[in-house]
């Protein structure tokens, strides 16, 4: 999908856990990734909602969703 100008990313996430880690997500750009929004730990055993706006997208640029997990043996579960 290409688009020009203002985009409104809508996603839900699910973050429940002992060594959660973080969600972040980035718009990468000519190669360059610049970061658009960060969330780590344990948010809860429920489903949140985020809406992001980004501005002045083109036609090249790509949104990414990346997880890091810390490590350890406790359970956990990120679901987008």
């Amino acid at each position: 999908m290409q688009v020009n100008g203002t985009v409104c990313l809508a996603f839900y996430y699910h973050m429940w856990g002992y060594h959660m880690g973080r969600l972040e997500v980035y718009l990468k750009r000519a190669n360059q990734y610049v970061m658009q929004w960060l969330v780590s730990a344990d948010q809860g055993n429920v489903w949140l909602e985020r809406r992001l706006t980004i501005k002045n997208m083109q036609p090249n640029d790509q949104v990414n969703l990346i997880s890091h997990f810390t490590s350890g043996v406790f359970p956990r579960l990120l679901t987008i």
